[in-house]
């Protein structure tokens, strides 16, 4: 119990020396400020809400018990992963889609592509070839940059937020996401390449299946859209690394087109 308690504690108290501000209602975690000879807040620290961090290249949309967090390429220091557009989402505090995580630096290329590279994030693959070359263990080249096509608004329905990137080659990739209370939808326009657009929709462990244009599992129905385009639907086996050199499986969701035009992905959740 003490020991769940420490890292509430420690909130708490990083709250109150930095925003003078209560992290939780509840009294028990102002023994650590009270170890210190501090005062508790009588305030308590508003809910977050959605928030984009053009510098650092990040969208959070907050909707009731549910979160999504966009990663759009915007780096000022050597970026460690190729997850240009990559997408988390949280609903009821479980992780719906997922980040594939570090797994190791020193177990070998394949592993180090794998969770470092496109595999190992929900975005878009063009041509099978890396969304930045890699050029050293730590270090990737041709960094990408990319621009927000439409800030953050709430329309009262929705929460909405558009970003976008034109790599070297000439493909593109914008990723629009609407954030209802009951679902999220994601738009992809994606042109520029010449063979393939490969989408990655990493899972939650469970059981899911194709059924059309529909994959259904336990807590989340997904609905493909692609209009006149062909695509090819299919779940693959992946892994995911949530501590370091620890690695267990979740299933991959791909999506993949031959033409330039638009995805239209649908969440819907029931938790």
């Amino acid at each position: 119990m003490v020991t769940a308690l420490v890292p509430l504690a420690l909130a708490d108290v990083a709250t109150a020396l930095f925003a003078n501000m209560r992290a939780f209602p509840d009294e028990i975690c102002d023994q650590g400020l009270i170890w210190l000879g501090l005062c508790p807040p009588l305030e308590i620290l508003p809910s977050a809400g959605s928030r984009v961090f053009p510098s650092e290249g990040y969208a959070i949309l907050r909707r009731a018990h549910v979160a999504a967090m966009l990663r759009f390429p915007r780096f000022r220091f050597r970026p460690s992963h190729c997850d240009a557009m990559h997408l988390d989402l949280w609903v009821n505090g479980k992780a719906l889609l997922r980040d594939g995580g570090t797994y190791s630096y020193n177990e070998g290329d394949f592993w180090l592509d794998y969770f470092g590279g496109d595999a190992g994030h929900n975005s878009i693959e063009f041509d099978q070839v890396p969304q930045m070359p890699r050029v050293g263990r730590f270090l990737f080249g041709d960094w990408l940059n990319s621009r927000i096509v439409e800030p953050l608004v709430d329309q009262g329905s929705a929460i909405c937020f558009e970003a976008a990137y034109t790599n070297r080659r000439g493909q593109s990739h914008s990723r629009h996401l609407a954030l209802h209370n009951e679902r999220l939808v994601v738009t992809d326009h994606v042109t520029g390449f010449s063979k393939q657009a490969l989408m990655r929709w990493r899972l939650a462990p469970g059981c899911w299946e194709i059924q059309g244009n529909r994959i259904q599992g336990a807590d989340m129905t997904i609905d493909i859209n692609v209009g006149e385009l062909l695509a090819e639907i299919s779940l693959h086996d992946g892994f995911e690394s949530t501590h370091y050199m620890q690695k267990t499986a979740l299933p991959v969701l791909h999506v993949s087109i031959s033409s330039p035009g638009l995805i239209t992905t649908t969440f819907r959740w029931n938790i």
